[in-house]
């Protein structure tokens, strides 16, 4: 079972885009602790080696909380002040350090971390260790190249600018970077809100029945087409809306019922596996299949699995085969 999570280049270009600006000049370590912080919650990386679904259960969460957003910036700052308490044993005291500065963009760069994070349909939990209830943004997608495109170009202007060649100087180019891709991230918070009300209206008249839940979330790369998950009435669906063209709802072959409304769910939480994967599925559906030892449950996500699939955004389990009598095998 692989895992996904927001990609450390977006992070490493936030965090290099503001060591370029003058926050980076602020103090000594300005710069590697604005990188570092940006990318530290993903320490919770190291849980793939216990295994994909202990990941799954783990991350997103322990680091990523708000216990841990107070706690990781102060260990960082701290890390930084014993690397300049060794410099000034060894009589290097070439730039001065700034206590407050330096604690500062620690905590600055970190906080960055989970409001990217939060902005995909993977989601993130806020208030870990106290809840672990996911948020999700749905409204940037976890690799997205126009983040890169915006910070990263920024970031190279600035390495390659001086104000008497260009005009600029490198911060002005990063500060600019830094705007455009806020600006980016503010109109697909909008489009993410307008697309979702357009969905609700138009499911509302394809069907009477309550929406339980949906996922709205955009189509890599394209900011104007949109996918959503509906779990309406019993039943999984997902489709496609552009805001090119007549915005109408494009319903795909996917239609499996909620894995969630089964009488076998109860059965899947008891059943002690895949824990991980329990606790962070979103929209499940599952297909059964016989096994020697039993039957074989697949449980996939619908936002990111539509067919079976024991990878990302898919897991399997075995309940004897009594406890599935009656339901139909694939």
């Amino acid at each position: 079972m692989a895992t996904r999570t927001m990609d450390p280049v977006t992070h490493t270009l936030v965090g290099a885009s503001l060591g370029a600006t003058r926050l980076g000049q602020r103090t000594r370590y300005g710069v590697p602790a604005l990188v570092i912080g940006a990318n530290l919650p993903d320490i919770d990386v190291a849980s793939y080696f216990a295994g994909g679904d202990f990941a799954l259960g783990f991350r997103r969460g322990w680091t990523h909380g708000v216990l841990a957003l107070v706690v990781l910036p102060a260990l960082l700052a701290l890390a930084f002040l014993l690397m300049e308490r060794l410099r000034r044993g060894k009589g290097k005291t070439d730039r001065r350090l700034e206590v407050g500065w330096l604690v500062g963009l620690c905590y600055l760069a970190t906080l960055t971390h989970p409001f990217l994070d939060w902005l995909n349909t993977y989601g993130m939990r806020w208030w870990m260790p106290f809840s672990d209830t996911w948020y999700y943004g749905d409204s940037v997608f976890i690799i997205d190249p126009w983040l890169w495109l915006l910070l990263g170009g920024g970031w190279i202007l600035g390495r390659r600018a001086t104000r008497r060649t260009h005009g600029f100087s490198p911060g002005q180019a990063a500060t600019v970077g830094l705007i455009a891709a806020a600006l980016f991230i503010l109109s697909m918070l909008f489009l993410h809100r307008v697309t979702e009300h357009r969905v609700l209206e138009q499911l509302g008249e394809l069907d009477s029945e309550p929406i339980a839940g949906l996922m709205v979330g955009p189509i890599p790369a394209n900011p104007l087409s949109w996918e959503f998950v509906v779990q309406q009435g019993g039943q999984l669906r997902h489709g496609r809306m552009s805001w090119l063209g007549d915005r109408s709802l494009r319903f795909s072959d996917f239609e499996h019922p909620d894995a969630r409304s089964s009488d076998l769910w109860p059965d899947i939480e008891d059943s002690g596996q895949s824990r991980g994967f329990l606790s962070w599925v979103r929209f499940p559906w599952i297909e059964v299949a016989p096994d020697p030892s039993g039957s074989r449950l697949h449980i996939m996500d619908a936002r990111y699995s539509r067919r079976r699939t024991s990878g990302f955004g898919g897991t399997a389990i075995i309940l004897p085969a009594e406890t599935v009598s009656g339901v139909p095998q694939n």
